[in-house]
C-alpha cells in the first residue's frame, strides 16, 4: 500500500500516508515526521473503509519530509511500503519522502574522480553543498539570503559544484521578467572515505580545518561560551571504534535533523577519528 500522491497547486501536494492495519495489532496509528514537528499524537490516522489500512492525507509542501509512524503512542515504526531511508538521530531510520524537483536525489553518493575531490576541497563549496541539503531547491540568489551572502560570489562555485556532478539544475523559475536556474544537490550525503587515497583525505582534512579555524574566529565574542573545544586520544579496540562511530553517527542525525527544521542558532561542528602511527619522531 503506497504512499498516494498528488499535485495540489503551486508548490504543494496532497499526500496520502498508509500502514498495514494487520502490522499495527489492532492499535490506533499515528503520524509523525518534520511536517509537525514529530508530534506523536498531532496527526492522527483513520482505518480506510475496507479496514486494510490506517490513513492520513496532508498538504505538503515541495521538499524533503522524514516521517514515521507512531503505534501507541509509543512504538515508532518507519514505512513498510518506502525504501527511501535515512538514519535517525537515536540510531534508528526514518522514512523519507521527496516531493517536487528534489526528487530523484541519490542516498549516497562516493566521490570518485579527481574533478570531485577538486570540487569538495574548498571550505565554500562545502558550506554550499551544506546550506543546499536545507534550501533547496532554489535559485542562487535564495541560496544567498540563506547563506546571507551575495549572489555574485556563488556562481563560480557553483559552476564547479556542477561540472563535477555534485550539483544539478532541477527546473527554471521566472524572478525579475528572466528565466533563471533553479538547484539542488545530486546525492543526500556525500561518501569521503572510500578513497585509498590518503593525500585525497588529507587535503580534504585540511579544508575542512581552513573552514572551522574561520568559523571559531567568527564565534568570538558573542559565542565564546558556547563553544565546545577538545581533543581526546586512547587505545580502542574494534569495539570501543564501533561505540565512538555510533555515537558520532547520532551527532551527526542531530545535525540533519536541524538542517531540515532551521530552529535555533546556527553551528558547526567538525571532527576526525583516525588511528594513530606513533614513532620516536613523531
Amino acid at each position: 500500500m503506497p504512499i498516494e500522491i498528488r499535485p495540489d497547486g503551486e508548490g504543494l501536494w496532497q499526500v496520502t500516508f498508509r500502514f498495514p492495519a494487520d502490522a499495527a495489532g489492532g492499535d490506533p496509528v499515528h503520524l509523525a515526521g518534520t511536517f509537525n514537528d514529530w508530534d506523536p499524537t498531532a496527526t492522527a490516522m483513520a482505518l480506510d473503509p475496507a479496514g486494510e489500512a490506517w490513513e492520513a492525507t496532508l498538504e505538503l509542501p515541495e521538499g524533503e519530509h522524514l516521517y514515521k509512524f507512531v503505534l501507541d503512542e509509543e512504538t515508532w515504526e518507519p514505512d513498510p511500503d518506502n525504501p527511501s531511508t535515512l538514519e535517525d538521530a537515536f540510531l534508528g531510520t526514518n522514512s523519507v519522502l521527496e516531493l517536487g524537483r528534489i526528487a530523484g536525489r541519490l542516498p549516497s553518493l562516493t566521490l570518485a574522480t579527481e574533478e570531485q575531490w577538486r570540487a569538495v576541497t574548498s571550505p565554500r563549496r562545502l558550506e554550499i553543498l551544506e546550506f543546499l541539503l536545507s534550501a533547496a531547491p532554489c535559485t542562487v540568489a535564495e541560496l544567498a539570503t540563506v547563506m546571507d551572502t551575495a549572489a555574485d560570489g556563488l556562481y563560480h562555485h557553483l559552476r564547479i559544484l556542477r561540472g563535477a556532478g555534485l550539483v544539478r539544475e532541477v527546473g527554471r523559475t521566472e524572478v525579475g521578467g528572466r528565466s533563471v536556474p533553479v538547484f539542488d544537490v545530486v546525492a543526500r550525503e556525500l561518501d569521503f572515505l572510500d578513497s585509498v587515497d590518503p593525500e585525497r583525505l588529507v587535503a580534504l582534512w585540511r579544508c575542512l580545518g581552513r573552514r572551522a579555524t574561520r568559523l571559531l574566529a567568527a564565534a568570538f565574542p558573542d559565542g565564546r561560551r558556547r563553544l565546545s573545544l577538545r581533543s581526546d586520544f586512547g587505545w580502542l579496540d574494534a569495539e570501543g571504534v564501533e561505540k565512538v562511530r555510533k555515537h558520532l553517527l547520532h551527532i551527526h542525525r542531530i545535525f540533519a535533523e536541524g538542517r531540515q527544521s532551521r530552529r535555533g542558532r546556527l553551528y558547526s561542528l567538525t571532527h576526525l577519528l583516525a588511528p594513530i602511527r606513533r614513532s620516536r619522531r613523531s
